[in-house]
Formats: C-alpha cells, sequence, structure tokens
C-alpha cells in the first residue's frame, strides 16, 4: 500500500513558516507536497547533516518527512535561513540588473564605496588592495575575519582573512570577457570571493582537537548582505550572491559525501529561481580551493575551470577531487553540461 505523508506549509508574509497539518496526502496540494519535498533535499533535516542532503531517499520517506515538519524546531530553521526573502517591501521593486559593471558601479552613490570596488575590479591582486583599504568603516566583516582559525588540514594557508585575499586573488586571475551575463561580471565575482566566509566570525569553534566552521556558509548570509548594502550594490545583485554564500559548500560537500540525483534537482531549482548558472557554483568551488593550502600558480583557476566544464575526464590536483565527482553527478543529474556541447 502506498505510504501518506501529512506535510502543509503555510506561507506567511515577512518569512516563510512551516506547519504540518493532521490528515492524509490528500490534504495537501501537489505543489506544497513537492516543495515540502525539496526544503528537505535543499536543508537537509538539522540533525548533523552539515552538507544539507539525504543519501537515503529510499521506502519509508515519506513517513519521515512528515515528522520532519511537525518539528518547530526545524521550522525554526528554516525560517532563520529564508535567505529568498526580500530586505525590505521597497527591495522587491528593485529594478533587474543588467550585468554591466560599469553601470553598476556608476550606480553607487557613496564616492568611498565607488573607490573600492574599482580598485578592487581592476586589480590583478585584489590581496594588495584589501591590505591597503586597512581599517576603512566600509569593510569590518572582512577584516572581522583576520584571526579567525582554521583547521589546518584543509586550510595551511593561515587565518580566515588570509584565506579569503587567496581567493579574491584566485577570482581576479579568471578571464571573465568571455562570458556574457553574471558569469560574465568581474564584480559580482570579485565580491563573491570577498564575502563567501563572513559566517566563519560566528561558527568558528574549537571541537574534538580542531577548529571547525559547521553551518559558516549560511550564517555568512546576513553579515555579507549587511556589506554589500553599506557598499550600495542593489538588491538584485545582493539576492543572488545571498544565496550562493548559502550554497558555496554545496559542490565540494555534495562530491565528497555522495549526493542523490534529486538533491543535484533541488539545488538547481534554487539556483535558477535566482537566474544562477550551475557554472558559477562550480568556478566559485574552484576559487575556494585554490586559496587553500600550499599556494598554486597564476592561471590555476581558469585551468581547473576549464578541465572541470569541458572535458569528459578532467586531471586535476588531488585537491579538486570532489569537483570532480560533483561535475560528474550534476552532468548525469541533467543539470550541468560541458561547455560546448550540443
Amino acid at each position: 500500500m502506498k505510504r501518506f505523508a501529512w506535510a502543509a506549509i503555510l506561507l506567511l508574509s515577512g518569512g516563510m513558516v512551516m506547519n504540518s497539518v493532521a490528515g492524509g496526502r490528500s490534504s495537501v496540494s501537489d505543489e506544497e507536497y513537492s516543495l515540502a519535498r525539496r526544503l528537505r533535499d535543499d536543508f537537509g533535516d538539522g540533525e548533523g547533516g552539515a552538507s544539507g542532503f539525504d543519501t537515503d531517499v529510499s521506502g519509508d520517506d515519506d513517513e519521515r518527512l512528515a515528522e520532519l515538519y511537525r518539528s518547530a524546531d526545524h521550522m525554526r530553521r528554516m525560517v532563520r535561513r529564508g535567505i529568498m526573502a526580500p530586505d525590505s517591501p521597497s527591495d522587491v521593486g528593485d529594478v533587474p540588473l543588467i550585468w554591466d559593471d560599469k553601470q553598476i558601479l556608476h550606480g553607487i552613490e557613496c564616492r568611498q564605496s565607488r573607490r573600492f570596488l574599482r580598485a578592487l575590479v581592476k586589480s590583478q591582486w585584489p590581496s594588495e588592495v584589501v591590505d591597503r583599504w586597512q581599517g576603512s568603516p566600509l569593510l569590518p566583516e572582512l577584516f572581522a575575519l583576520r584571526g579567525v582559525e582554521q583547521d589546518p588540514g584543509f586550510h595551511s594557508e593561515g587565518d580566515a582573512l588570509v584565506h579569503t585575499k587567496r581567493v579574491m586573488d584566485a577570482a581576479a586571475d579568471y578571464p571573465y570577457e568571455r562570458h556574457e551575463g553574471i558569469l560574465g561580471s568581474r564584480l559580482f565575482g570579485m565580491l563573491l570571493a570577498n564575502v563567501h566566509d563572513f559566517g566563519k566570525r560566528v561558527a568558528a569553534v574549537y571541537d574534538e582537537g580542531k577548529w571547525r566552521a559547521y553551518g559558516h556558509a549560511e550564517l555568512g548570509v546576513v553579515p555579507a548582505n549587511t556589506f554589500l548594502k553599506r557598499l550600495g550594490l542593489p538588491q538584485c545583485m545582493r539576492q543572488p550572491m545571498k544565496v550562493v554564500v548559502a550554497k558555496h559548500m554545496q559542490p565540494a560537500n555534495m562530491g565528497r559525501e555522495g549526493a542523490t540525483r534529486r538533491a543535484y534537482k533541488a539545488l538547481a531549482a534554487v539556483l535558477r529561481s535566482v537566474e544562477i548558472p550551475m557554472e558559477l557554483m562550480v568556478r566559485m568551488a574552484v576559487f575556494d580551493t585554490v586559496g587553500r593550502g600550499d599556494l598554486m600558480e597564476p592561471g590555476t583557476s581558469v585551468r581547473v575551470y576549464d578541465q572541470l566544464t569541458c572535458e569528459p575526464e578532467p586531471r586535476v590536483e588531488p585537491r579538486f577531487d570532489a569537483l570532480v565527482k560533483f561535475v560528474k553527478a550534476a552532468r548525469e543529474a541533467r543539470v550541468l553540461t560541458l561547455e560546448g556541447a550540443e
């Protein structure tokens, strides 16, 4: 006999609130049930799944899903992670963004912000730009990463600020001009590298003899948004960046731990809702990995990205093994295609 799930989702103004309704599968619409499943896959069950997906999708899944959404604690976590909600009613009417860096910079009113962003975009070594702007009241979230410890097994390069500066240099090393839209925006790529790990400031803990940063991706959404608003970036640019910040660990985690096809579909659905191509997630994951451990040669970012997205069997350094698995599984799930393929 087919199992039934009890789940209903009520979308209330001001945030996403979930509540379960006793009854059979027929008590909720197909759309609500599908959304409940997608959210479960997207955020995980809140019980130790730092990577945000389940590997077991068999058998009693429907009853487990129903029980999950009766959990008040989980619902509150979902609300706190409501990264898709606009910041305020006035942000909803923000004009659609044309991905032209010059036009975006021209629209920023604060002169100091424009100076910083132009220096960031033009520099081959943005880490040096950051060093020159030490102490600036524009950048407190960035410099708050100084002294934030990381696990030397993953981050032998030093603290979270050193890592962020290396990721920014890796992002600057990429030829954005060969793409259009969001993939072709050097400003978006540089700012994303800048804000991607802001959550480590509050997430870093010393646990079982190692420094860890559980949930730092999701925790980084609020400080990243605050930082970007202070710089004068419009909501239509901040919104996709918030989503990428919250999801930037997914490629490595999903590749390393073995996600289901449905998890890849769920991630792609979230990205599509803010018009983010899966290729951008892969590229950000490459920058993030280049910024770890031993210093890598200039040109590594584009070489590895091209291998991953253009070659059926990429040959890259062992530190990129998880991304190789992610890209392969994403292709099998048909949410990523080889660039240049028909």
